[in-house]
């Protein structure tokens, strides 16, 4: 199996795209051979073992100037950086998709969001005559709503022998735009954690919310929820961990609170998982996830 992701972690540690090694891993696990291709970013080799999965890294410009990936997703990483770099990054990752699959002669073809991943990984699996899956995520799908992308969307995904998505909302989501889509729901593995541990004492409730401190994860609908929650007498503390474009606003809406509500940058996936440990309740408030 090749992945062509991109996001995947940068090391172990890394907060970007946790699941995918998830995934990966759960595949090794299944007797498959893995592997990853993923854009580079600085400071990184282009040929790299994390956590026991080979990824290669492409490079599609100067290190200081490949800032298009790891930092949200790649259209608003385009506005917020050098937009000028998008047709050089679209066509490294092309090359190095069909130079990966000759390399690594996959079975399958797995390319994660069907932009870019998808859409550059259609060259090489015409080619090389090799299936290609495209699993959307989320935030792909809601790329739709852009009228200039919908045709470019349909052309990446009728070429691909399956489109999968991660739940059953995203799927009712694809047929809407497109009912002659071959689809599947093809959910995400979750590894096995460590035992559970007794819920902490309360008061106070204690509750955690993660995610990428943008504007579509809701954290500031939550900061509201905890104002209100707060104002009628419940001793709550709530913990946002995570990092990204919104933390400023965010930490002005949750100032009046004081310690009640802790913003926490983004932490390894296993450090993470200890935190909830110590929490009641964990809160997802996306507004569209």
């Amino acid at each position: 199996m090749l992945h062509l992701t991109s996001s995947f972690p940068r090391d172990a540690r890394d907060h970007v795209a946790p699941f995918l090694l998830d995934l990966a891993h759960a595949e090794q696990e299944a007797g498959m051979d893995v592997g990853v291709l993923a854009p580079h970013d600085k400071g990184l080799a282009t040929v790299d073992t994390v956590a026991g999965v080979e990824v290669h890294r492409f490079r599609y410009g100067l290190q200081s100037m490949e800032r298009l990936s790891y930092r949200g997703g790649l259209l608003g990483s385009s506005r917020r950086f050098s937009g000028v770099m998008l047709p050089a990054y679209l066509a490294s990752f092309s090359r190095a998709a069909e130079k990966a699959a000759r390399d690594f002669r996959p079975d399958v073809i797995h390319a994660h969001w069907w932009l870019p991943a998808g859409l550059c990984a259609l060259p090489a699996a015409r080619r090389l005559d090799v299936p290609l899956i495209i699993t959307v995520h989320g935030s792909d799908v809601h790329l739709l709503r852009y009228r200039a992308l919908r045709k470019l969307a349909s052309h990446v995904m009728h070429r691909a022998s399956l489109v999968a998505t991660v739940s059953e909302d995203l799927q009712r989501q694809i047929l809407e735009f497109d009912p002659r889509l071959h689809t599947s729901v093809l959910r995400l593995p979750v590894p096995a954690g460590p035992p559970a541990v007794p819920m902490p004492d309360d008061p106070p409730l204690r509750l955690l919310a993660a995610g990428r401190l943008s504007h579509e994860k809701g954290f500031d609908v939550l900061i509201e929820a905890m104002r209100i929650a707060v104002g009628s007498g419940l001793d709550v503390r709530l913990d946002i961990v995570g990092s990204g474009p919104e933390r400023r606003r965010l930490a002005l809406l949750a100032a009046p609170l004081g310690d009640r509500i802790q913003l926490i940058p983004a932490l390894p996936h296993a450090e993470l998982m200890h935190r909830l440990e110590g929490v009641h309740a964990l809160v997802a408030p996306s507004r569209r996830e």
